[in-house]
């Protein structure tokens, strides 16, 4: 008996096998007439023309049906074109759902690919759903399945890091390397992604070992221009902003975005994400043309192919930040309170890259006149930061920093002085050189306009030597 059920799976793989050979040759390929489009079609329209005919094709087949569209949404998620992957991917899962036969590892894999686009589309809530009921039916089966539960694991901590929660991340990409992956690739981004929870937990000196471990063995096993190179450096500029290292980091995301380039070209999510990080380093290194341009091109890509998604919300206040540096605060504006509400409605009121766009805000607002705004807006983004950073943190002097240029502004130089000498309080036992500068001499200004022209000097002075 068991002899004969051999048999009949392997003639079944075989028949899948052939109707997937013929729809590769028939449909996909011959779907896009260079005639009728009067080019040489590409790729993703072939794979565009040919999905609408696997309905009529394999409809009464449906076991072949949904590998036809896995195969098309997996197709579709490299390609950068997410709709289209989700599509299948939904018709792939209902597929596998109304079949009485379908096996835990049969649902688990179709929640897990469908959870992972979803992540792509911005659609977070449904994503982890998705990904944890994945993870509850390929639990079972890690001794027989480990690497099915391992790359369910794996983007179930990636969406954490992405809507806040790296610290929850890290165990299960822990648990993924554990377990093992499909490849020695794999691995090596989940390494990458694990450093990366590791750096926004706080853990720097750990995070920055495994960085570079992580790229050490990437380039190894396939090279310098690959897209986990590609990811691997982008992370780690993260790292190095973080510790100062201001030219390191911009040389990290430089090297990202010419692989990323090549790799992909000018027109995918990957791309776009490359352009965004390197414009914020380049706007500081006084390159605001460049800036300006990769970052409106990272955000026109992005609003396209993820609309009202995280990954709009952030080129929005990566390009929001480089006009405010350009001191196009009016341009700016839209674009802050665009990914405002995105962050907020995804991400919640008290997180703090939420806080971080919404401090930016209440900046540009004031440089716009609209102080009232301005003071309402940073005096909740303090409020949240006290609360949930403590009231001697580093993000608490910055919005401090922004409450008191507000003061400025509005002739209470009194009320500039009293959140200034706050922030020096709490920059000056954390060691942050950089931003400790920036505050004493804009506190100078406000000394000068009082007419305490000695007191203005010794900030000038002290500033410029934390800057040596």
């Amino acid at each position: 008996m068991e002899a004969e059920r051999e048999r009949t799976r392997a003639q079944e793989e075989q028949q899948k096998a052939e109707a997937a050979l013929q729809f590769l040759v028939q449909d996909v390929i011959g779907a896009a007439d260079p005639y009728l489009l009067n080019h040489d079609p590409t790729l993703v329209e072939m794979l565009q023309a040919a999905a609408p005919k696997v309905a009529e094709r394999f409809g009464s087949s449906p076991a072949v049906e949904l590998q036809i569209r896995t195969m098309l949404a997996d197709a579709f998620l490299v390609l950068g074109r997410y709709s289209d992957a989700e599509r299948e991917m939904r018709r792939s899962l209902e597929l596998r759902r109304a079949d009485p036969e379908s096996t835990p590892l049969v649902l688990g894999r179709g929640e897990w690919r469908l959870g992972r686009i979803l992540v792509s589309t911005g659609d977070y809530a449904e994503a982890e759903g998705l990904l944890r009921s994945a993870i509850s039916r390929l639990e079972p089966l890690a001794t027989e399945e480990p690497t099915a539960l391992a790359g369910a694991l794996d983007d179930l901590g990636k969406l954490l890091m992405q809507i806040g929660r790296a610290g929850e991340a890290i165990a299960l990409l822990e648990r993924a390397l554990e377990l093992g992956t499909d490849s020695e690739a794999d691995e090596l981004a989940t390494r990458d992604a694990l450093a990366t929870a590791l750096l926004l937990s706080g853990r720097f000196d750990e995070a920055e070992t495994l960085f570079d471990e992580a790229l050490a063995a990437q380039i190894a096993l396939g090279g310098e221009h690959t897209d986990g190179v590609a990811a691997i450096l982008t992370n780690r500029s993260s790292l190095y902003l973080r510790s100062g290292r201001a030219e390191e980091a911009a040389a990290d995301l430089r090297r990202a975005y010419e692989i990323e380039l090549e790799i992909f070209g000018p027109d995918h999510p990957e791309t776009a994400r490359a352009m965004g990080a390197l414009a914020q380093v380049l706007v500081d290194q006084d390159q605001s043309e460049e800036a300006e341009k990769l970052g409106r091109r990272g955000l026109e890509i992005v609003r396209r192919l993820t609309p009202h998604s995280i990954e709009v919300a952030n080129q929005a206040a990566w390009l929001g930040r480089v006009l405010t540096s350009s001191g196009k605060e009016a341009e700016a504006e839209p674009l802050l309170a665009e990914a405002l509400g995105i962050l907020t409605e995804v991400l919640g009121p008290d997180n703090d890259r939420r806080l971080t766009c919404a401090n930016s805000l209440g900046v540009v607002l004031a440089e716009n006149g609209k102080l009232d705004e301005a003071g309402a807006l940073l005096d909740d983004v303090l409020a949240r930061r006290r609360r949930g950073w403590g009231p001697a943190s580093g993000e608490c002097a910055t919005t401090l920093h922004a409450q008191a240029s507000l003061c400025r502004k509005r002739g209470d130089l009194e009320g500039a002085v009293e959140r200034y000498e706050e922030a020096i309080a709490i920059l000056e036992p954390l060691g942050d050189r950089e931003r400790l500068a920036t505050t004493l001499y804009s506190y100078a200004v406000v000394l000068r306009q009082m007419g305490d022209a000695d007191g203005a000097a010794e900030l000038d002075l002290r500033a410029s030597e934390l800057e040596k």
